[in-house]
Parts: C-alpha cells; sequence; structure tokens
C-alpha cells in the first residue's frame, strides 16, 4: 500500500497506531439521545432507548438519524 501513495506521504503518516474510540464514545449522550425520524417512520422502537445504551450504539443512532433527516429534507420518502 506504500508504494502507491507519493513519495513524500510516508513521512506525514502516525509513527504509533492512534486509538479513537474515547472521542468517539464522548461524541454523544446516551441519556440525551432523540432519533424522532427514526422512531417516526418505525425504524426504531423507543423501547430500545430504555436501559443503559452503549455510547458506540447511541454514536451509530445519532449517524443513522442525522442521515435519515437530511434525506426526508431532501424530499425522500420512507417506505416498506
Amino acid at each position: 500500500m506504500i508504494k502507491l501513495m507519493p513519495s513524500g506521504a510516508p513521512a506525514h503518516l502516525p509513527t504509533a497506531k492512534q486509538i479513537f474510540s474515547q472521542a468517539i464514545v464522548n461524541r454523544v449522550d446516551p441519556a440525551e439521545l432523540t432519533a424522532k425520524n427514526l422512531s417516526d417512520t418505525g425504524i426504531l422502537s423507543m423501547r430500545a432507548f430504555h436501559g443503559d445504551l452503549d455510547p458506540m450504539v447511541a454514536t451509530r443512532i445519532v449517524e443513522v438519524e442525522q442521515w435519515l433527516s437530511t434525506a426526508l429534507e431532501l424530499g425522500y420518502d420512507v417506505v416498506d
């Protein structure tokens, strides 16, 4: 893979593995999570919010909610 990069690129790559899981987890507070469009369309049941919600799952819910919200704003419909 390195051979496919421009010759100067490897000098700008990190030299150690970077782990971003904590930063990802801190992006979303599961206690304040809402997914109105996912819930209104029946894609996600509100039961999913009962109890402790894994922060990584909460992050995915937020991402899909954002995607769905944008699609609906652009005029797309949810169909069975």
